[in-house]
């Protein structure tokens, strides 16, 4: 009896065994080894804030490929203002970087993770720049750590006008940045009270004072 028991636990063993083989070598006949590549770049965007008060603020971009052509955001707190175009205009401008690129959107994804900060980021002045961004990632270029940059980035690759540009070149002064771009043809801007601003003489009297 012991025998016989003996012999049954072997060949339940045996068959435990070759299960295995058999959903082994299954499990490595579908999966596939993928090597993800992948480069950073950190950018330094201008934002106001609800009160008017303009920051820097760094949105690291990840180019990964392969992908499938997704753009993910990651932020603290959400994008929610301005009815969240900062989500929308981060595809745009994926969407337009691999088109200059000459590279198949749906082969990359992309990682947006923009810095802690107390501001309410939504709207698309950010895009311009992050369209660079991406550009040079999959174009192994770099970009000018020294400079700042807003604007909205728009369908046809061109940039779009901004708000509070005052309040934005005036933080970017007070960070250190002497090199701001801005929209082509917002030199001469107005605020909303009506005051008219050159803002390339408020840029040059902002970074002497």
């Amino acid at each position: 009896m012991a025998r016989h028991n003996k012999l049954l636990i072997t060949a339940v063993l045996i068959a435990l065994v070759l299960a295995l083989g058999v959903f082994t070598f299954a499990l490595a006949d579908e999966w596939q080894q993928v090597i993800i590549y992948t480069r950073s770049i950190t950018i330094h965007a201008l934002a106001v804030s609800s009160n008017n008060s303009g920051a820097v603020i760094n949105i690291t971009i990840t180019a990964m490929r392969p992908g499938s052509g997704y753009v993910y955001v990651a932020s603290s707190p959400l994008p929610t203002a301005e009815s969240g175009t900062f989500l929308s205009s981060s595809q745009i401008a994926a969407l337009v970087a691999t088109y200059l690129a000459n590279q198949p959107f749906n082969e990359y994804n992309f990682l947006i993770n923009v810095e802690p900060t107390t501001l309410e980021i939504g709207g698309p002045s950010a895009s311009g720049y992050m369209t660079v961004a991406m550009w040079a990632l999959i174009t192994n270029h770099t970009l000018n750590p020294d400079v700042a940059m807003t604007g909205m980035i728009l369908p046809d690759g061109s940039i779009g006008p901004v708000g509070g540009l005052p309040a934005k070149i005036k933080a970017a002064a007070e960070e250190g940045y002497e090199v701001v771009l801005i929209p082509y043809g917002q030199q001469i801007y107005q605020t909303s009270s009506g005051q008219v601003i050159n803002l390339i003489s408020y840029g040059r009297s902002s970074v002497l004072m």
